[in-house]
């Protein structure tokens, strides 16, 4: 590992590392990036988590996604936080990092490493924590010594003693988990009785296959052996396809994977996706970064992004890879956690659940595993029977033999981080001293510099009863309750923005990109997190996992924002969109658009409901019948006509986006004829 590391600093000409980063001319500078793109220049010193670059964080607006802040001193609230001195008000973290006293019975979303969590408090994603004794969820959780109660993991890191069967990722809230049904970022289910895996699961009836969701919403019938990644709703997964982040199909019967997809009919060539759109055959053995549609990858290049893909055995890299039988290659993954003892060569990024890990392999944000014992690695995984092999993944999902050296591009942990490089999404580091920054970082033994973590953060003493970022079940978000993934926009109709885009000739305006796939010329000071590319970010905003934004000088939050004009009120957003006026009570976890949030609905990462016809929200949402109002999306799955201004986070299928509708990671469209962005 040390050696593929060295490797790519001296490559890349810098002490940074790289995220799950696409393809870059010339590191140059200290820069880093978290889930980036290329570009062809980076001689600014910006720091990137999932970050961009700001020159002046003064304000006290807070970052979802941040880069580096010099002070944090605001009572603002993180959605997905860096470093912060104190954070002594009671401000909610949606995706903290780390915290010396968790006593209250708040929630975490992404939580980094907490000393004592002995309230009955859930954690979104988790890092790592001593004593976790109550009966409390972890989402994505990092390593813990203890869990002891019937907690479900969901993305889980390293868990000495999980004695119960069930596993959540980023869960909500369940009254019995007593089956061996895995999620990974579940809602709330009465009964999750069955050996189903859940993604983002919302609500289910009855998960009784074997199926596995990755971000699902509601399904009256989950009865085949699919697996869906980022799924929305479908009458019948009886394939054995799998879904990276799909949206809404009748029938995927083909073995085809999607990365993070649309909608297609019929993915049956071997073809991989990344953060793609819509490809009616991907057939060559090319890599996707963060990419958007391309027609031939056929070098050995490297996956950001990945879909399936059969046999990836050149030396490529996986970012975030979907399934594939044998990875034999050197390739790396992408998103680690915590590690106490990489030996081997591979590492995991975000794994899912595990029979038999053998080897000394850890995983970053892994889910529950009985026995990790071999080297291999997973990124996000989703399960396996045996990782023996020292392959790593990086957004992974099932794969027979990864028996490759690979290294990751995200990686996690690192005995020595003493220079200033940074890491996009990282895990665990025994010793951050330098200035560096974590993206998506778990647990830290010490972040004495002035570092900043992505998805991370740091706080002395997390008391209130803070709310989550992702989360799952509230009985009653009244307060001034945050959002977690929003994404609501008036009117995309200026350079607009992607969240998660995918390929572009020419990004040569003020557009910003998310989770940018290719850009030819990316030559402005713009900013990446999960951003784009931006000509002038010169104010004091803050962007988490941004887009563009006038003017942040308020006092608002932002996790993963897209584009305000002006957050001048309280309100917190995990990963916003834009919204005119965030004044009620309401949460959003994972949130979509909303002209008026006054009541109490939160949605964190949520799951199943019948009918969203009012100004209802999804997060991380999946089944609906009727999204014909102004209802948005965060994940979204299946809707039958968005003509409206909804926007989608990560959205699937859609048939007709006229109107200025944006999307996140969207998936296919048909005709994109207004001014919306599309990946």
């Amino acid at each position: 590992m040390v050696h593929h590391t060295l490797y790519y600093l001296n490559k890349y000409k810098c002490h940074r590392l790289l995220g799950v980063v696409g393809r870059s001319q010339a590191w140059r500078a200290e820069g880093l990036l978290g889930v980036v793109g290329r570009s062809q220049a980076w001689r600014a010193e910006g720091l990137l988590g999932v970050v961009g670059r700001s020159q002046a964080w003064r304000a006290e607006g807070l970052l979802g996604v941040v880069g580096r802040s010099q002070v944090w001193r605001g009572e603002g609230l993180l959605g997905v936080v860096g470093r912060s001195q104190a954070w002594r008000a009671e401000g909610l973290l949606g995706v903290v990092g780390r915290s010396q006293a968790w006593r209250a019975e708040g929630l975490l979303g992404v939580v980094g490493r907490s000393q004592a969590w002995r309230a009955e408090g859930l954690l979104g994603v988790v890092g790592r924590s001593q004593a976790w004794r109550a009966e409390g969820l972890l989402g994505v959780v990092g390593r813990s010594q203890a869990w002891r109660g019937e907690g479900l993991l969901g993305v889980v890191g390293r868990s000495q003693a999980w004695r119960a069967e069930g596993l959540l990722g980023v869960v909500g809230r369940s009254q019995a988990w007593r089956g061996e049904g895995l999620l990974g970022v579940v809602g709330r289910s009465q009964a999750w009785r069955a050996e189903g895996l859940l993604g983002v699961v919302g609500r289910s009836q009855a998960w009784r296959a074997e199926g596995l969701l990755g971000v699902v919403g509601r399904s009256q019938v989950w009865r085949g052996e699919g697996l869906l990644g980022v799924v929305g709703r479908s009458q019948a997964w009886r394939a054995e396809g799998l879904l990276g982040v799909v949206g809404r199909s009748q029938a995927w019967r083909a073995e085809g994977l999607l990365g993070v997809v649309g909608r297609s009919q019929a993915w049956r060539a071997e073809g991989l996706l990344g953060v793609v759109g819509r490809s009616q055959a991907w057939r060559a053995e090319g890599l996707l970064g963060v990419v958007g549609r391309s027609q031939a990858w056929r070098g050995e290049g490297l996956l950001g992004v990945v879909g399936r893909s059969q046999a990836w055995r050149a030396e490529g890299l996986l970012g975030v890879v979907g399934r594939s039988q044998a990875w034999r290659g050197e390739g790396l993954l992408g998103v680690v956690g915590r590690s106490q003892a990489w030996r081997a060569e591979g590492l995991l990024g975000v794994v899912g659940r595990s029979q038999a890990w053998r080897a000394e392999g850890l995983l970053g944000v892994v889910g529950r595993s009985q026995a990790w014992r071999a080297e291999g690695l997973l990124g996000v995984v989703g399960r396996s029977q045996a990782w023996r092999a020292e392959g790593l993944l990086g957004v992974v999902g099932r794969s027979q033999a990864w028996r490759g050296e690979g290294l990751l591009g995200v990686v996690g942990r690192s005995q020595a981080w003493r220079a200033e490089g940074l890491l996009g999404v990282v895990g665990r580091s025994q010793a951050w001293r330098a200035e560096g920054l974590l993206g998506v970082v778990g647990r830290s033994q010490a972040w004495r510099a002035e570092g900043l973590l992505g998805v991370v953060g740091r706080s002395q003493a997390w008391r209130a009863e803070g709310l989550l970022g992702v989360v799952g079940r509230s009985q009653a978000w009244r307060a001034e309750g945050l959002l977690g993934v929003v994404g609501r926009i008036q009117a995309w109709r200026a350079e607009g923005l992607l969240g998660v885009v995918g390929r572009s000739q020419a990004w040569r305006g003020e557009g910003l990109l998310g989770v940018v796939g290719r850009s030819q010329a990316w030559r402005g000071e713009g900013l990446l997190g999960v951003v784009g590319r931006s000509q002038a970010w010169r104010a004091e905003g803050l962007l988490g996992v941004v887009g563009r934004s006038q003017a942040w000088r308020a006092e608002g939050l932002l996790g993963v924002v897209g584009r305000s004009q002006a957050w001048r009120a309280e309100g917190l957003l995990g990963v916003v969109g834009r919204s005119q006026a965030w004044r009620a009570e309401g949460l959003l976890g994972v949130v979509g658009r909303s002209q008026a949030w006054r009541g109490e609905g939160l949605l964190g990462v949520v799951g199943r409901s019948q009918a969203w016809r009012a100004e209802g929200l999804l997060g991380v949402v999946g089944r609906s019948q009727a999204w014909r109002a102004e209802g948005l999306l965060g994940v979204v799955g299946r809707t039958q006509a968005w003509r409206a201004e909804g926007l989608l986070g990560v959205v699937g299928r859609t048939q007709a986006w006229r109107a200025e509708g944006l999307l996140g990671v969207v998936g296919r469209t048909q005709a994109w004829r207004a001014e919306g962005l599309v990946i």
